[in-house]
């Protein structure tokens, strides 16, 4: 079994912990991190097991880890007394992350935005793919890209809170799409547990693609 931890620069998930000292080199692995009795969601050193873990507790970086000692473990990660950093995967970097978004995205809106709006939503979602690919020189046209994603805000509803929830951890994503999801947070109370658990199986079979080295974006817009 590959497992996965996600970090942020230097820092854990959610804040949690410095690994700077920890990071694997050209060299080999990093060193392992000092013993931590582990309680889930609270101490230890908290690991994803499966790519669909991944995407609920997803980050800037993403490593394959070593684990030993005592763990706990729960329904959408693990906890362990040690971990040790084998190696960065490459391919997720801030251009895969931001493309990965995009699909997320997509897919919510063509399947639960409203018909009239999702032309101009989808309109939104090629600037910021075209910033992903070409980077910073496309912030002025992610600044209009907001915009028009402001006049559609009200057709987002439950679609834009799936791509939201698959992006929240992908906070350095371009400002255009992140803004338009955050906005509609609110809409997670509409999402049912089945709706959730389909779209993040969806969701990790996008991730793996990427994770294989394929490039995206991979949904297109009548998905």
């Amino acid at each position: 079994m590959t497992l996965y931890k996600t970090l942020n620069g230097n820092t854990g998930a959610y804040g949690h912990g410095d690994y700077a000292a920890y990071l694997p080199t050209e060299d080999g692995p990093g060193p392992w991190l000092p013993p931590v009795k582990p309680v889930l969601c609270r101490s230890g050193y908290h690991v994803c097991r499966t790519l669909e873990e991944v995407v609920i507790h997803l980050g800037r970086d993403l490593y394959e880890p070593e684990v030993r000692g005592d763990s706990d473990e729960g329904e959408d990660k693990g906890s362990w007394e040690q971990i040790r950093l084998l190696r960065r995967v490459p391919e997720w970097n801030e251009q895969t992350l931001r493309l990965f978004a995009v699909d997320c995205a997509r897919l919510a809106v063509s399947r639960y935005g409203r018909a009239d709006q999702r032309g101009l939503l989808h309109a939104c979602l090629d600037v910021y793919v075209a910033r992903a690919e070409f980077g910073d020189e496309w912030d002025a046209a992610a600044d209009a890209a907001e915009d028009a994603a402001g006049a559609a805000e009200d057709a987002a509803g439950a679609a834009t809170y799936a791509a939201y929830a698959a992006t929240y951890a992908a906070t350095y994503a371009a400002r255009a799409a992140t803004r338009l999801l955050r906005r509609c947070c609110a809409a997670a109370h509409a999402a049912t547990s089945a709706a959730y658990a389909a779209a993040r199986t969806e969701q990790a079979a996008l991730l793996a693609r990427y994770l294989a080295g394929e490039v995206g974006p991979f949904v297109e817009e009548a998905s």
